[in-house]
């Protein structure tokens, strides 16, 4: 009971970040902005350690995401909904019959079959980096809709030293967004092999094969914590 209740307070206590929160994402340079406006109908394929960059990026674009029925995916995906996305509950692992996998997945091959986009954050919820998860590709095979990497390239950033190196950008910085070649599952694909295809990008995109403790090149300036 003390569990629900403080879960509800978190997710009430989000609604009100939504101003702060698109004020801080306005003081964000922003490069290259209209990837998604240029891809319709697309899957995005974006890195766990970038979602908050990637959510304040893509706000009020009307962009399909998923988020898992945790308590912290709950929370995550209110703060989704209030940056406008529209967000579908469910496991990460696309097609399972656990924690709402199946219904979530019919419900994002529909939205793309009816022209909407969706991002998925292919390496989680727990690793490792860079990492694709098949359902990802299991998205395009069913859809024939491609899978876009993206990446973004921050100034100034805080990079926590998880495995996804979680990254905040700080206010005023420069973000630009990468856009990686595109990938469509067709039937005779292998899939292992095409993974690990969307995988390399990332990586090339990201701009060094792993993470590491030392300056990372895509972040100019960084705080670590």
């Amino acid at each position: 009971m003390v569990k629900k209740l403080k879960l509800r307070v978190i997710l009430f206590l989000i609604n009100l970040l939504s101003f702060p929160l698109r004020v801080y994402a306005r003081t964000l340079r922003w490069e290259n902005t209209d990837v998604v406006e240029r891809n319709p109908n697309s899957i995005f394929a974006i890195l766990h350690g970038q979602a908050l960059i990637m959510v304040l990026y893509g706000r009020d674009k009307g962009v399909y995401s998923l988020s898992s029925l945790s308590e912290d995916g709950l929370i995550a995906g209110k703060f989704q909904e209030i940056m406008g996305f529209k967000v579908i509950y469910g496991s990460s692992e696309l097609g399972r019959k656990e924690r709402g996998a199946r219904k979530a997945t019919i419900r994002l091959l529909r939205a793309l079959k009816e022209g909407e986009s969706v991002g998925i954050t292919v390496d989680g919820p727990v690793g490792p980096a860079f990492s694709v998860q098949k359902g990802v590709l299991y998205l395009s095979h069913k859809t024939q809709r491609p899978i876009v990497p993206l990446v973004a390239k921050v100034s100034r950033a805080i990079v926590f030293k998880s495995w996804d190196r979680f990254t905040i950008p700080l206010p005023f910085s420069k973000v630009t967004i990468l856009e990686g070649r595109k990938f469509t599952v067709k039937s005779q694909d292998d899939i292992d092999k095409l993974g690990q295809e969307v995988e390399r990008e990332l990586r090339t995109l990201y701009g060094e094969p792993s993470f590491s403790p030392q300056e990372h090149p895509l972040h100019e300036e960084q705080m670590q914590n």
